[in-house]
């Protein structure tokens, strides 16, 4: 039997996707023949289904996107939001840039909303003065490290005080100095 045509690979491919809620492993099999190796399964609690069309060009374009980039869009919204600083593998205070697990930008921002009584004693990209955006290779690494992040906080309310917004592999921290109303400015300019 002839391999199939690229057309003929989607169509089947097409019929095969609307049966896979019903049985992923045979839409699976029936597609191999057309040079699409199946995916290796999921690990334990972690979905094996594909995200939607427009969820993945959302993610693929935000994926590209540097901490840098993201605090620019975010500032444009944030009157009171100032860059502070561009880490880099040698200075990032929490040793995950560019490392396995860990984010592949990041940057520190202030908020000219934070009485300066609260700063002291306080470095100049320390969260408390604003707050950072770490940008990670997937969602699931920025989800792990605003749950771990979240997590701490919940231990002790003096450490990792701070609101945390995602979008995709994005993680947005925000000091806990602001009020929510205001902290929330920043989810909202992230979209």
């Amino acid at each position: 039997m002839p391999d199939p045509t690229p057309q003929e690979c989607l169509m089947h491919t097409s019929r095969r996707a609307a049966s896979a809620l019903v049985g992923l492993s045979s839409a699976m099999a029936g597609v191999s023949g057309c040079g699409i190796d199946p995916a290796p399964p999921a690990a334990p609690g972690v979905s094996s289904l594909a995200p939607s069309a427009a969820a993945e060009t959302t993610q693929a374009a935000t994926e590209t996107r540097s901490a840098e980039e993201v605090f620019g869009d975010l500032a444009k919204t944030i009157d009171s939001a100032k860059l502070v600083k561009t880490y880099t593998e040698d200075d990032d205070p929490n040793k995950l840039l560019g490392r396995p697990n860990g984010y592949t930008s990041k940057v520190a921002f202030s908020d000219s909303r934070i009485a300066k009584k609260d700063l002291e004693f306080t470095e100049s990209d320390a969260i408390e003065r604003g707050g950072s955006v770490e940008v990670y290779p997937d969602a699931e690494g920025a989800k792990q490290r605003a749950d771990y992040i979240q997590t701490i906080g919940k231990s002790s309310s003096a450490l990792a005080n701070e609101y945390d917004y995602l979008k995709g592999p994005i993680l947005v921290r925000v000091t806990g100095i602001l009020p929510p109303s205001k902290a929330k400015d920043y989810q909202v300019a992230l979209g």
